[in-house]
């Protein structure tokens, strides 16, 4: 395949003939990314087709690589929100204004075009909002740092019947999001879904973290039907999320993961399976996330170091194309997770997020075998993101 270059806006028709001539894949607009001052032009169909080697898990020369800006605090990375956070209170949907929202999702995608990457920047609805748990009735409130759900239920009883209505506020929120997101993208880059917790996350802010577990052991098929009904809402608010965006280079992007898929694609996360024990995860939950693998054809599970209790039942599920894993603050380390890290890559794509360093990356190239690897770094700055990138070539030869 020729090399297709989008060298500027004033050439962007002809080149969009082109890319469809080489690659069969419709264009939804131009993406006009400039590097230094257009010196260098992106060449979109190499870096779709690193996306589509990811997958596949076929050998490259050096990982994809991508990056989050300023720190582990989403929400503070929207200086829109910073009213709301610095206040301390209650949050309804009326208190956020979309349109404020629009500079912020602007400058974040210039930033991470001055970074050079090879990952998709994706925009997301606001993704600090616990947008499930305020659909499903928890009541949102604000932190210096971040914003969080209240229970509301002590008996899992009570929750019946658990109901997510069209004309919700909290989804309407996202809809809105969703599309002023689109219009703002004009095709520049793709929409993904925002961080949207799983079935234990979702019940354990409903109920009570405390409570999850006394109420999985004493109202048992209580908390199996909630939990299928929280899985279904979850899995409702992604199809009329995907039902509305545009495709991207003739597919999708993760969202929060900034990886493109050739089709419609999901991911989730079981933070609260840390409470459970393997017997407790595989009795309430597998189901729900095997439900939710086989939606889609690209799915990815999020996971902290404290679940990993969980892994053999997640690599177990085919549906499953991918496993992301934190590296989180107080360890372990990425050296000390290598086992686990070589594990997933016999069966599954790898996704490897947090703050990476060089001495991160120096030992994922002496370790790992590069095929299947996404390194996902959260960096504090352009700079720092450009050199660390600037990096992973250079330690892999490139």
């Amino acid at each position: 395949m020729p090399p297709v270059a989008l060298c500027s806006s004033r050439n962007h028709d002809r080149l969009i003939l082109r890319w469809y001539d080489y690659t069969g894949i419709a264009v939804y607009r131009r993406e006009a990314v400039k590097w230094k001052g257009n010196a260098e032009a992106v060449l979109l169909h190499e870096r779709v087709s690193r996306h589509q080697v990811f997958w596949q898990k076929r050998e490259q020369g050096y990982p994809l690589v991508g990056f989050r800006l300023r720190d582990f605090f989403f929400s503070r990375t929207f200086d829109a929100a910073m009213p709301l956070l610095s206040r301390g209170q209650r949050i309804t949907p009326e208190l956020i204004s979309t349109d404020e929202y629009m500079a912020d999702y602007e400058r974040m995608y210039q930033d991470n075009l001055r970074i050079g990457q090879e990952a998709f920047w994706t925009a997301e609805p606001f993704t600090g909002i616990p947008w499930i748990e305020g659909m499903l009735g928890c009541d949102i409130y604000s932190s210096e740092e971040s914003f969080w759900a209240k229970s509301f239920a002590s008996d899992p009883q009570a929750l019946e019947p658990l109901k997510l209505e069209s004309d919700n506020p909290w989804l309407m929120k996202f809809n809105e999001f969703t599309s002023q997101l689109t219009e703002l993208s004009d095709g520049r880059f793709p929409l993904g879904q925002p961080v949207l917790r799983g079935p234990s996350d979702t019940l354990g802010a409903m109920l009570g973290q405390d409570n999850l577990v006394y109420c999985l052991y004493d109202y048992p098929e209580v908390m199996k039907k909630l939990a299928l009904t929280v899985t279904n809402a979850f899995l409702h608010v992604i199809s009329s999320f995907l039902a509305t965006v545009p495709e991207f280079l003739g597919g999708y992007c993760m969202g929060f993961y900034p990886i493109w898929t050739p089709e419609k694609c999901v991911w989730f996360q079981e933070d609260l399976s840390a409470l459970c024990s393997p017997s407790l995860y595989r009795e309430f939950f597998l189901l729900c996330d095997e439900k939710i693998c086989r939606a889609y054809p690209f799915s990815l599970v999020h996971l902290h170091p404290a679940s990993l209790f969980i892994l053999d039942d997640l690599l177990r599920i085919d549906d499953l194309k991918a496993i992301e894993i934190n590296k989180d603050v107080g360890g372990p380390s990425v050296r000390e997770m290598m086992s686990v890290f070589r594990r997933i890559m016999e069966k599954k794509s790898l996704v490897i997020w947090g703050d990476l360093d060089e001495e991160d990356i120096k030992t994922i190239r002496d370790n790992l075998p590069c095929r299947g690897i996404f390194l996902n770094i959260v960096a504090p700055s352009v700079s720092r993101a450009k050199k660390l990138n600037a990096y992973v070539r250079k330690v892999y030869g490139y």
